[in-house]
């Protein structure tokens, strides 16, 4: 029996960029770390599609995989190469949302909002000029930016309040 209508799910099938996201997690978890780090991280943001939920499964799987080589977790891996996928935002449009998205919340506040904000002015410059699909997808990342930028202000407020909070009862 055959679903159909918006219940239907999508046949999902391993297809070769798939084996190769797989196989890219594998070997950078077997070779450890070292500078290919870095590059196969942003090889395996960059080619990922997150609408596809085996795409997403296989990235974090092979994400997984990397972080175990380098000796850590997803954090540690993605903080000891947040400076490399900061610069390669303003080189790369494919799956910028992604990289904003991680650079914005681990990289330090000043270097984090010069690179992007460096990104998101060059996106704009092009803006006029580019093509259909290009026109679409810049104000996405725009607005990523943004609210990124909006969710990292209301956690510093947080952390304020909260430190406030524990030096009020510490006081009392």
């Amino acid at each position: 029996m055959r679903l159909v209508g918006p219940l239907a799910a999508e046949r999902e099938e391993w297809t070769a960029e798939l084996l190769a996201l797989e196989a890219l997690g594998r070997a950078g978890g077997l070779l450890g770390p070292g500078p290919h780090t870095p590059p196969l991280l942003l090889a395996a943001l960059h080619t990922t599609d997150l609408t596809d939920r085996l795409a997403a499964h296989t990235l974090y799987f092979a994400l997984q995989d990397l972080a175990r080589g380098h000796g850590g977790d997803f954090p540690f891996l993605l903080s000891s190469c947040v400076d490399h996928l900061a610069r390669d935002l303003n080189l790369k449009l494919k799956g910028l949302g992604t990289l904003v998205r991680v650079v914005l919340r681990l990289a330090g506040e000043e270097q984090a909002r010069t690179d992007l904000q460096d990104t998101i002015e060059i996106l704009l410059i092009h803006l006029a000029a580019s093509d259909a699909d290009s026109t679409l997808n810049i104000p996405n990342i725009v607005k990523v930016f943004v609210f990124g930028v909006r969710e990292k202000i209301m956690l510093k407020e947080e952390a304020s309040k909260t430190e406030e909070a524990e030096d009020n009862m510490k006081d009392s």
